[in-house]
């Protein structure tokens, strides 16, 4: 499913929409299933309470409850309107990148996520068997990778990296 489609189907929802007035959208997050996204974790800030509350978009729309306050927080509204770079188009652009790159290692978990700040990126998360971390980032106008890298969770004596 498409970010824009998960996003119709809160927007079609009128007390979903009256429940969220005033938040906004700061990031969208989904657990693969291969290279597919099954459902989308909406994420709404609230910069009266700091709050966030969660929307999970499958099928069916089910509201997670808020969270405890950020302290001192001011968390960035997610601009869809400047968002040129599709998910689908990202995750084949993730997809493709991984594969160059990475193609030995093999996939445990794929985290997709869409953050704002001083920039706005989609990023995607590889665990890999062997528990290493494979982070790739997709500016969301350009569609180009703006950075990737991989970590080692755990090495030899079994301590992090």
């Amino acid at each position: 499913m498409e970010l824009t489609e998960a996003l119709k189907k809160v927007e079609d929802d009128t007390d979903l929409k009256e429940r969220l007035k005033g938040k906004s959208l700061c990031s969208a997050l989904s657990f693969l299933k291969g290279w597919k996204i099954p459902l989308w974790e909406l994420n709404y800030y609230d910069p009266r309470t700091h709050k966030i509350t969660q929307v999970a978009v499958d099928t069916k729309i089910y509201i997670k409850s808020e969270g405890d306050p950020f302290k001192d927080a001011d968390i960035p509204a997610v601009d869809i309107s400047s968002i040129k770079i599709s998910a689908k188009k990202a995750l084949e652009i993730g997809k493709k990148y991984y594969e160059d790159k990475y193609k030995s290692h093999e996939i445990q978990r794929i985290f997709f996520a869409l953050h704002a700040g001083k920039e706005q990126y989609w990023s995607i998360s590889v665990i890999t068997k062997y528990l290493s971390l494979v982070i790739i980032n997709i500016d969301t106008e350009s569609g180009k990778v703006i950075s990737a890298k991989e970590s080692h969770i755990f090495h030899k004596g079994g301590r992090a990296s």
